[in-house]
């Protein structure tokens, strides 16, 4: 950054010109983030300069003089020897800094002068709503004076040098600060019977603790302190199973980062209800009408016609036998995608309104066989393991219409077709192949 200073004609001497040029370095000290809500301090630390001083008579260059000097320091320049005058000149260079800040946030003072090498402090505030930024921006163009003044000794009479200010402008110091927004949640729990007894309904609220509604898809719920199932806040939840009698129904949020702005955060909350679930009606006392009056049934089944039925028709009969219990990891995975997935389209409904005609046409007399075989369950289990690994696809991928259900639902029958009858075929083909095409060598 340089200027002229002086360029001033002397009689007899001639024109002299005096250019000055001024560097510095500025340190800035900037915090690493801030939260939205807050302020910060970002400092602007000035260092030592140095002053560059070159004197020129007429068109001859006299020389160039280095000096190091403060902002404030007054300094004299040392002497220079020409055509029998003495040049001397005294330089004094001050800055003057403005502020400005782009994205959420205000920034004070707006302006400020430097006379000394002190620290200079800015004010950065951050709004409590960042909306989608994730930093800020501050700038400070810089803009130096030099204050000089000086004279000129001939032999027999001396001349001054009226004192001037100069402006040098310097380049504007830019700074990015990262930005970051904390929302504490809080999570109000409503647990209701459904219409099933043995399941309920849940309705988890989630609000931050200012009120504003959060949405999230990703509510987990745990009954006596067992994961069930995820759910969506601010609704209702389809029926999920509990068995009868007093449970602790509890919701669990964990931290998430929102999807529309990597900077806000949403912290985790929970609240847990004691709650009575239903019993079923008692069932009336009818006169047995086979010999199987006594048939133990799993729960959610009945006996009818001397075979386990689905209480309600909700039941996954085959599945609940062959791994002993309603609550099995293998069972709840199918209620979730029954529930969760298919029976939230108009497809789906579709869909599972036929599979139940036909499911529960033999599902009971299965289910019944593998409670009196042993073998014949471990049998089934080995069938059914291929059937519910490609249908634990379905928790990867999101069935929110009409058109992903029919999609992914088209693709896994085709992808069981496959395993359970056009591999068994090729094999087979294969093999009876390569037995007709063998030769007896003679001996």
């Amino acid at each position: 950054m340089s200027g002229e200073i002086f360029a001033v004609k002397i009689p007899v001497l001639g024109t002299l010109r005096i250019i000055m040029e001024y560097s510095i370095d500025f340190e800035i000290q900037k915090p690493s983030s801030i939260e939205a809500g807050n302020s910060a301090t970002v400092s602007i630390l000035p260092r030592t300069g140095t002053l560059y001083t070159t004197f020129f008579l007429d068109n001859s260059d006299l020389g160039t003089i280095t000096s190091g000097i403060d902002l404030g320091q007054k300094k004299s320049i040392p002497l220079v020897a020409a055509a029998g005058a003495d040049i001397h000149v005294f330089a004094l260079p001050t800055a003057n800094i403005q502020s400005s800040v782009t994205g959420p946030a205000t920034i004070s003072p707006r302006s400020a002068n430097m006379d000394s090498i002190r620290v200079q402090d800015f004010q950065v505030r951050v709004q409590d709503n960042i909306g989608t930024s994730n930093q800020i921006q501050v700038k400070f163009p810089v803009t130096l004076y030099v204050a000089a003044s000086g004279g000129v000794d001939l032999i027999l009479t001396e001349y001054d040098l009226d004192p001037v200010l100069v402006p040098l402008t310097a380049k504007t110091l830019t700074e990015t600060i990262s930005i970051y927004k904390n929302y504490n949640t809080q999570l109000f729990l409503q647990v209701s019977d459904s219409s099933r007894s043995g399941y309920i309904k849940v309705y988890p609220q989630l609000t931050t603790t200012s009120g504003q509604t959060v949405q999230s898809s990703d509510i987990s719920i745990y009954v006596d302190g067992k994961y069930t199932t995820k759910v969506r806040a601010n609704s209702w939840s389809s029926d999920i199973y509990t068995d009868s009698g007093r449970h602790n129904i509890e919701a669990r949020f964990s931290e998430t980062i929102s999807s529309s702005n990597s900077a806000i955060t949403y912290k985790s909350s929970s609240q847990m209800q004691s709650f009575n679930v239903k019993a079923p009606p008692p069932t009336p006392t009818q006169t047995p009408q086979t010999t199987k009056s006594d048939l133990p049934c799993d729960p959610g089944t009945h006996e009818e016609n001397g075979l386990c039925v689905p209480d309600n028709g909700g039941g996954c009969l085959i599945a609940t036998a062959t791994y002993g219990s309603e609550l099995a990891p293998q069972v709840q995975m199918l209620r979730e995608i029954r529930d969760n997935s298919l029976l939230q389209t108009q497809s789906g409904q579709s869909f599972m309104q036929g599979f139940n005609w036909f499911y529960y046409s033999f599902s009971p007399a299965v289910a019944d066989y593998e409670r009196q075989n042993p073998v014949f369950k471990e049998a089934v289990k080995l069938t059914i393991t291929p059937l519910l690994a490609s249908l634990s696809l379905l928790n990867y991928v999101d069935l929110d219409s009409e058109e992903s259900v029919l999609g992914y639902g088209i693709g896994i029958i085709l992808m069981n077709v496959g395993m359970y009858f056009v591999a068994p075929i090729v094999v087979v083909s294969k093999f009876f192949h390569s037995y007709h095409n063998l030769k007896i060598i003679p001996s």
